[in-house]
């Protein structure tokens, strides 16, 4: 059995230790703290330089330009898509037709 003393020592040794711990696990995350407020910073900084870059490169584009097909009528859509689809094939088919040699074509 330890005596008054020793259980006194006892109990000062834990509560250091406790107070130790304590202290070691506030300093990590105040040093974490920093580093994520560190790199917050520099986030919010490349974000800003982005959005000016965006705006540079396309002044008039924003979100109001965009249409989205959930609004539009399905009649118009299916019309847009098919125009587009034909203006597709005349393309490639005018590109095919370059390419061929001039016999081909009919040219002589």
């Amino acid at each position: 059995m330890l005596p008054w003393w020793g259980w006194l020592l006892l109990w000062v040794c834990l509560v250091l230790a406790s107070a130790a711990l304590l202290a070691w696990v506030g300093w990590r995350a105040w040093r974490s703290a920093k580093a994520l407020s560190k790199e917050l910073g520099r986030a919010e900084r490349l974000l800003a330089a982005l959005e000016t870059e965006r705006d540079r490169l396309a002044p008039g584009a924003g979100a109001e330009d965009v249409r989205l097909a959930v609004f539009e009528n399905p009649a118009s859509l299916a019309a847009e898509y098919v125009e587009e689809r034909q203006a597709r094939r005349e393309a490639k088919r005018r590109r095919r037709a370059e390419r061929l040699p001039g016999w081909a074509r009919g040219v002589d």
